[in-house]
């Protein structure tokens, strides 16, 4: 009887050592269930403002600026989403104030303290990942399905937190670039080209893409509608 008393207890304390709190699992790599729950429940508003500048060479890395805005109904900490090295996070404003944040684990750890009630801006200058941007010498293209968005840039990567995305590209001059809205302005100078494209309606991360490269360009004209443009 006493055997079977100590069998059990040890099994109790074993399940107790093993089992992680929701909160512990926040903080582990990737999006838990725990942590994309939390973050549907305290985010509103979500958009993303993102620059690309995208050179000519395909092993030269890509400069970006991602500029993250949400609304929150009270201080939260909030963790967004980077599968890259730590070192290619530039810079991390909140609130038009620069501040050293927690980077481990896939995660930008952005503190509750930095952040406010109401609207929240986050400018994050960057290193572009290339994982899923599928370089080539002469054009790339995304494809940020299932959950690979936050191998190019720092989001909060889950289906459920629709955002609206506004996207600029700088390419080399003779590239064209396409993306989820139409061109909004285009400028030339000094052999690059930036592109403004139109604000998206709502998206999940994995439905934001875009491509860039020596395509060639056609419209067309199908009853009141201009294919193209």
């Amino acid at each position: 009887m006493k055997i079977a008393f100590i069998g059990s207890l040890m099994a109790l304390l074993l399940v107790a050592c093993s089992s992680e709190s929701p909160q512990t699992k926040i903080y582990e790599p990737g999006i838990s269930r725990e942590l994309a729950d939390f973050r549907k429940s305290i985010i509103q508003e979500l958009t993303y403002n993102l620059h690309f500048t995208i050179p000519q060479e395909k092993d030269a890395d890509i400069l970006a600026q991602d500029t993250i805005g949400f609304v929150l109904e009270q201080p939260h900490e909030v963790l967004l989403d980077f599968r890259e090295e730590p070192e290619k996070i530039h810079s991390v404003s909140i609130n038009g104030v620069n501040t050293v944040c927690d980077i481990r684990n896939e995660h930008i750890i952005l503190p509750a303290d930095k952040l406010q009630k109401g609207n929240n801006q986050i400018i994050i200058d960057f290193i572009a990942g290339n994982q899923s941007l599928n370089r080539s010498e002469d054009y790339l293209y995304t494809l940020f399905v299932p959950d690979r968005a936050r191998t190019a840039f720092p989001c909060m990567d889950q289906p459920n937190l629709k955002a609206k995305f506004t996207l600029t590209l700088s390419i080399p001059e003779k590239w064209t670039a396409v993306s989820n809205t139409y061109c909004q302005d285009l400028q030339v100078n000094q052999g690059t080209k930036k592109i403004h494209f139109a604000q998206t309606e709502p998206l999940s991360t994995y439905l934001f893409a875009f491509a860039a490269g020596m395509f060639e360009y056609q419209t067309y004209t199908e009853g009141n509608h201009n294919i193209g443009e």
